[in-house]
C-alpha cells in the first residue's frame, strides 16, 4: 500500500471547508444561508463549465461533480425528499447540540416552521 500524501494546500482547504461550515452552523442566520446557498450555486455553475473545457481525467471530475451536485441540490430542494436525507438528520442533530437552541433532534422543516420562515 502507497503512503498517503497531502500537501499544505490541500490541507488548508479542508481547514478552510471545515471552518466556514463550523461558523455557518454557529452563526446560522439569512445571510449565512444565502450567501452558501449562492456559493453553491456558483461552484455547481462553474463545474459545469470545466466540464465542457477540461480534457480526460480532470473532465471525468468535473463531470461527476457537476452530475452529483446538481442532483443532491435538486433532491434537497423537495420536501418530502428533503427530511429523509441523512445529511438533513445530521445537521438537525448538530443544530441541537449548539448552546441555546431547542434540545432534541428535529428536522428543518419544523425548525422553519419554528421561526416561522
Amino acid at each position: 500500500m502507497r503512503n498517503l500524501r497531502f500537501n499544505i494546500a490541500s490541507i488548508l482547504g479542508v481547514i478552510l471547508f471545515l471552518a466556514v461550515g463550523f461558523a455557518a452552523l454557529r452563526e446560522s442566520n439569512d445571510y449565512w444561508d444565502s450567501g452558501l446557498f449562492t456559493l453553491t450555486l456558483g461552484v455547481l455553475l462553474v463545474s459545469v463549465l470545466l466540464s465542457v473545457h477540461r480534457s480526460q481525467a480532470k473532465r471525468a471530475f468535473w463531470i461527476g461533480f457537476a452530475l452529483f451536485g446538481w442532483g443532491y441540490l435538486g433532491l434537497s430542494l423537495v420536501p418530502s425528499i428533503e427530511s429523509r436525507l441523512l445529511t438533513t438528520k445530521g445537521l438537525a442533530y448538530l443544530d441541537s447540540k449548539v448552546p441555546g437552541r431547542p434540545s432534541g433532534v428535529t428536522t428543518l422543516n419544523s425548525l422553519a416552521r419554528f421561526w416561522d420562515v
